[in-house]
């Protein structure tokens, strides 16, 4: 089973979560550890953007 692909949004969270900055995002992508290791955090941050919902956060009721 092949994990899902983080969008480029996802993977700009992902690199915002760092804190060592020194290297851009696509130079960070190019080193295979750095890749597995911002994929795996943007695809928690697409896991956890699909659970929020807009509208119930606008009217303040919690079900």
């Amino acid at each position: 089973m092949l994990a899902t692909q983080p969008d480029r949004a996802a993977l700009e969270v992902a690199y915002s979560h760092l804190q060592d900055k020194t290297k851009s995002l696509d130079d960070m992508l190019k080193v295979p550890a750095l890749r597995l290791a911002l994929e795996n955090d943007a695809r928690n941050h697409m896991r956890h953007r699909s659970q929020f919902d807009s509208k119930l956060a606008r009217c303040g009721e919690k079900d």
